[in-house]
């Protein structure tokens, strides 16, 4: 099968080609907005979300998408309406080429954060969205746009994804679980800027990756919340 990869150049996309090369099954199409150095075995292209005129091209002879591109929660933060564009308006422009294309399946990495800044106790996908920041917000609304317009579509609810990247390029360090192995590396000790008593949910991004396989193959259409069974306080990671 042929796999489009839309954000591809981030710490998931760098992942998921990583995988997907090692498979040797799957042609991978990576797109993002600049032109990029790809893995021998992987076509790049380059688009811009907010321009259909880009995305038809990389959408020829595609079985599925999967859609990673997305603003940074602390940029949506500076500048709400940058991020309505980026991740509810690019997720509307791509999923609507994907399906006049005829692509069969469109996979959309949304967040756990749909719940709420914090949400507590049990969570399940039947759970009511409450999202509250402009991150979460706009990542709901992609949701919406991706089932309007794809009929077989996946949602992924993210929680705390962790890893490596693949190189040094891929700026991953906003994430606390690889802050702290950053912080131990370089000043050869951890330091929390916080009581450390905040409760989160950590996933692997192994399983991430693995998540987003099926998601493009085997998986059924619908929303899927991924992340651990159990979440942890700071001090406990």
């Amino acid at each position: 099968m042929k796999v489009l990869i839309s954000g591809a150049s981030g710490l998931v996309g760098g992942r998921l080609i990583q995988s997907l090369l090692e498979s040797g099954n799957v042609e991978i199409r990576a797109a993002s907005r600049i032109a990029s150095s790809w893995p021998d075995g992987v076509e790049g292209c380059v688009v811009d979300l907010s321009q259909p005129s880009t995305l038809h091209k990389a959408c020829l002879q595609v079985d599925a998408v999967i859609n990673l591109a997305s603003m940074a929660e602390r940029l949506c933060s500076v500048d709400p309406q940058a991020a309505l564009q980026a991740n509810s308006g690019g997720t509307l422009t791509l999923a609507t080429v994907a399906a006049t294309a005829g692509i069969s399946r469109f996979v959309q990495v949304s967040t756990y954060k749909v719940y709420g800044n914090n949400p507590r106790g049990r969570v399940t996908e039947d759970t009511p969205c409450e999202p509250q920041s402009h991150y979460a917000i706009t990542h709901r609304a992609a949701e919406d746009y991706a089932r309007s317009q794809h009929s077989n579509s996946v949602i992924f609810r993210l929680a705390n994804g962790f890893g490596a990247p693949v190189n040094d390029a891929v700026n991953c360090w906003e994430i606390i679980v690889n802050e702290l192995c950053r912080q131990v590396v370089v000043d050869g000790r951890i330091t929390i800027r916080s009581s450390g008593r905040a409760w989160r949910n950590f996933v692997p991004m192994l399983d991430v990756v693995r998540a987003l396989r099926a998601g493009a193959t085997n998986l059924p259409s619908g929303t899927y919340n991924l992340g651990s069974r159990e979440s942890m306080q700071l001090r406990s990671l």
